[in-house]
């Protein structure tokens, strides 16, 4: 589409995903020890695709203090997740 009334930056959508879904991730009691199965979708979807989104996301000094946050205080917890999703391939 060459009309500039419907254009989308993708770098500035991905940003804004990649935070909701760490945002998502950092909620508590959104990933811990022995979930509940069947994981929400929207959970789902944050732990599946935060990384892609943050891959093609421009560096902020926003978006790394919150992926700071969910390194240091949610990656095992995201790992049981992706195992009780039996995606541990992502």
């Amino acid at each position: 589409c060459t009309n500039t009334l419907f254009f989308v930056d993708p770098s500035t959508h991905h940003q804004k995903f990649a935070s909701t879904c760490l945002a998502t991730l950092g909620t508590p009691r959104t990933l811990r020890e022995n979930m509940e199965l069947p994981i929400p979708t929207h959970v789902q979807y944050a732990c599946l695709y935060w990384a892609t989104h943050l891959a093609l996301s421009p560096v902020t000094p926003e978006l790394v203090t919150v992926l700071r946050e969910f390194l240091t205080s949610k990656l095992l917890l995201w790992f049981g997740a992706l195992s009780s999703m039996k995606r541990l391939d992502t």
